[in-house]
């Protein structure tokens, strides 16, 4: 059964791309709620709703050209693929990622639509749920996928992480981002003698799911002068590659697990709306670190992309 890491990627440009529609959203939504009349907080939520729709359908169609076309449809079926090690539920990861930024970016789009925080949170998780559900759904009627409920609860586990961080101050600290460099293995897709595999949306071992911690703001305040705020601590979630790049011959997938240092773009200088709200929305991509490698090998990158 092929995963479908590769979602929470167009979820996070699609979430990138809506919310930089409203500049000045990054961490200010509500500062102008309680002076808003009647009729702005009403454009703003219809605002809000058709970005909302539009995303759910931009979402769809490119789900359907990425995953579903050219693909033998059947009656609907359950599969089970939480035991798949050859991309070392790497899909996983990225669907809990997924989950989360729709939630995010859902929450954050409602709280500048004036609506309070607990029904934000409700309805953005909510809408995250059903966007997910749905795509499941369809994948049941693909040949070559199948309704997953593991791919489900891990959704699932992305929405609640996401109302869970709203809630709770410490979890603010953590932050679920990605990385993705194309491998050899995807460049050198349809040369003689290479098949069609790894297409960009199943190149899993060029991705890398990172928890992003701020260290700046969880160390006690005396240590706080020796951890500069612009550097995050992640520890990172990949896999090495499933695909020779020399033959395209199917290889064993094994799990990659990193530690690496990381920008904290909100910690860049200036102040501008707008430049807030793209700082805010670039704090959620992994910018290139050095790294260390646990497994499969101990090794280090002077630059891990």
């Amino acid at each position: 059964m092929f995963c479908k890491s590769s979602r929470s990627i167009a979820i996070w440009t699609c979430s990138f791309v809506i919310l930089l529609t409203f500049p000045g959203l990054a961490r200010a939504q509500t500062d102008s709620c309680g002076t808003t009349t009647t009729n702005h907080k009403t454009a703003r939520r219809l605002a809000v709703a058709t970005a909302a729709v539009a995303g759910n359908g931009a979402l769809f169609l490119y789900f359907k050209h990425a995953w579903w076309q050219g693909q033998p449809a059947k009656n609907w079926w359950v599969g089970n693929d939480l035991n798949d090690a050859q991309f070392g539920n790497q899909d996983k990861f990225g669907h809990f990622f997924g989950g989360y930024e729709l939630t995010r970016a859902g929450t954050e789009a409602l709280r500048l639509a004036c609506v309070s925080e607990r029904k934000a949170l409700l309805w953005a998780a909510l809408y995250a749920y059903m966007s997910q559900f749905e795509i499941e759904v369809y994948d049941g009627t693909q040949n070559i996928y199948g309704f997953s409920p593991d791919d489900l609860a891990a959704d699932f586990a992305g929405e609640m992480f996401g109302v869970l961080q709203h809630r709770t101050k410490w979890l603010q600290n953590i932050k679920p981002t990605f990385s993705y460099v194309p491998t050899a293995a995807e460049r050198n897709r349809g040369l003689p003698g290479h098949g069609d595999e790894p297409r960009p949306s199943v190149d899993y071992a060029g991705q890398t799911y990172w928890f992003s911690a701020d260290m700046h703001a969880m160390l006690p305040d005396r240590a706080k002068p020796f951890w500069p705020a612009l550097i995050r601590l992640s520890v990172g979630h990949s896999i090495t590659d499933y695909v020779d790049a020399a033959t395209g011959a199917q290889l064993q997938g094994r799990r990659k697990i990193l530690l690496s240092l990381d920008l904290d773009p909100e910690h860049l200088p200036g102040d501008n709306p707008t430049w807030r709200a793209i700082k805010h929305q670039l704090s959620f991509y992994h910018f290139p670190a050095p790294a260390l490698q646990f497994t499969p090998v101990t090794r280090g990158f002077a630059w891990y992309r």
